[in-house]
């Protein structure tokens, strides 16, 4: 230790400890030097920790938790970590006590088809993760009026269809999007919600499709005249489609699909010409200088579907990888069976119908595997011709009632936000190896009953359709029946349309 008199008398004579001449006036610069390196990395804020993801069968959620940490309405960590207690520092994750439910228990509405005994949530049986994370992030959000609250602006979007494969996303655009001053518009939302300039919270502002009908609406074609696209890929179409030829001589994408061209005279275009119109404002050479990463060409935002398999000489099958295996029961050796221990999971056309030495075709494969599953677990889709999606209308269905018509599209419910076939197609639905629908009518049920049927097989326009299994029942019309799913589905999700009129806006 030093001895502080003696310390204090050597600073003052210009010595050090030692007896050696001190110059003050560069130990004063040293000191002066230290202290405003100090100050200024105080200043620089440290790099903020990466973004979480929450994986969720509706769209994955990215979130970054040293945003919220650090946020003074949020005054420690129980806010969240409602459990744990004060000062802990090793946090347990949420998942520990909000379990996700089975794929019967997260039916939107399960109590719409079957009697449903309440269950009381407490200590480590904590509520179900959509429950509690909507009540505890949503409720802050709407409690601070900061922060999303719209589907959309959280669950990141995919879109998938016959051109394939779109993930984009809204917070980008919304939040992080610098626009230039320069520009005719700034980053206001209506640069895309371009009618909604009366909208005062995020969920005042309507998706394209409220006011856009998909092309199958308005009767324009979108067919190259070839029936599966990947059947080419590697002939035809590559004779005209490049993505770069300086003789530009080539044709793009828009010269066979003409439905998709954007007219700029249209008043009232198609969604899909609606959207292309509004992204290709940024997206395009003379705005390269906005983000020289950002995609300009159709392959860079159309990419290969993964919900889709090609199937040679029979067509294309839509399927969910995520409802299978990832929020599924289906372990991954029950279709990637193969018999070395930590082997890839390749797909199952690399060997069926490319390996002489495989014995059944690809065909023959997932008839084996999806259907004898399909038909012992009772989820409907029990013949490969009923997965098949060989359409270029994106899977668009017209609905038709007494109160008018509306388009909806059946791929983005049932493969883009992975809900179950069971959410509507309430036939279906087994509890302890009994139809619940059939029960709860008092009928008994065989055959084809339990498969998925198309919703007018049993509801009319003014009730029961005569000879179907709900003939003598108290089954609602079709229009009832879209009507409570439908509405009931998306209050409880709080998105729009929430009110039945609101459909036919569309």
């Amino acid at each position: 230790m030093w001895d502080t008199p003696s310390f204090f008398q050597a600073f003052n004579k210009g010595t050090d400890l030692k007896g050696r001449i001190v110059d003050i006036k560069k130990l004063l610069g040293i000191a002066l030097l230290l202290v405003l390196l100090g100050g200024g990395a105080m200043m620089v804020p440290p790099e903020r920790e990466p973004n979480n993801v929450l994986e969720n069968r509706f769209g994955n959620v990215s979130w970054n938790h040293e945003l919220h940490a650090r946020m003074k309405s949020i005054s420690n960590c129980n806010v969240c970590h409602h459990t744990e207690q004060q000062g802990a520092m090793d946090l347990n994750p949420c998942s520990d006590c909000h379990k996700p439910l089975t794929n019967v228990e997260s039916l939107i509405n399960p109590e719409l088809f079957a009697e449903v005994t309440p269950v009381k949530y407490e200590g480590e049986n904590g509520p179900p993760p959509m429950t509690a994370l909507h009540a505890s992030c949503m409720g802050c959000h709407k409690a601070m009026k900061e922060g999303p609250v719209a589907c959309r602006d959280c669950h990141q979007q995919t879109f998938t269809g016959p051109h394939g494969k779109v993930v984009w996303d809204h917070t980008l655009h919304s939040r992080k999007l610098e626009m230039d001053a320069d520009r005719e518009f700034d980053d206001d939302c209506v640069t895309c919600h371009h009618k909604d300039f009366e909208a005062e919270t995020e969920a005042d502002y309507r998706a394209c499709g409220t006011c856009h009908n998909p092309i199958i609406a308005k009767g324009l074609d979108t067919a190259t005249g070839f029936k599966d696209h990947a059947d080419y890929k590697h002939g035809q179409c590559v004779e005209c489609h490049v993505e770069f030829n300086p003789e530009e001589d080539n044709v793009g994408c828009i010269e066979c699909h003409k439905g998709l061209e954007v007219d700029f005279a249209v008043t009232n275009p198609s969604l899909e010409q609606a959207v292309h119109q509004r992204c290709a404002t940024c997206h395009n050479a003379e705005e390269s200088e906005l983000n020289p990463a950002s995609p300009g060409i159709c392959s860079d935002c159309h990419k290969p579907d993964p919900s889709r398999i090609q199937i040679p000489n029979f067509g294309t099958v839509a399927w969910d990888h995520r409802r299978h295996g990832q929020f599924g029961t289906v372990e991954c050796q029950t279709c990637h069976h193969t018999e070395a221990p930590g082997a890839p999971m390749i797909a199952c056309g690399s060997c069926h119908g490319k390996d002489p030495e495989v014995e059944l075709d690809l065909k023959a494969s997932l008839d084996k595997t999806c259907l004898e599953c399909h038909t012992k677990e009772n989820v409907g889709l029990t013949t490969l011709d009923s997965m098949l999606v060989n359409d270029v209308t994106g899977g668009y269905y017209k609905y038709e009632g007494p109160a008018g018509t509306f388009w909806w599209d059946h791929k983005f419910h049932a493969v883009d936000t992975s809900l179950s076939c069971r959410n509507c197609h309430h036939n279906t639905l087994k509890k302890d190896g009994l139809y619940v629908t059939a029960e709860k009518v008092g009928k008994s049920w065989t055959g084809t009953a339990g498969h998925i049927q198309n919703c007018g097989n049993c509801h009319g326009s003014e009730g029961p359709v005569t000879g179907s299994v709900a003939q003598d029942t108290n089954a609602g019309s079709k229009d009832e029946i879209y009507q409570t799913i439908c509405t009931s589905c998306h209050q409880k999700l709080e998105i729009e349309p929430q009110a039945w009129e609101g459909y036919f806006k569309l």
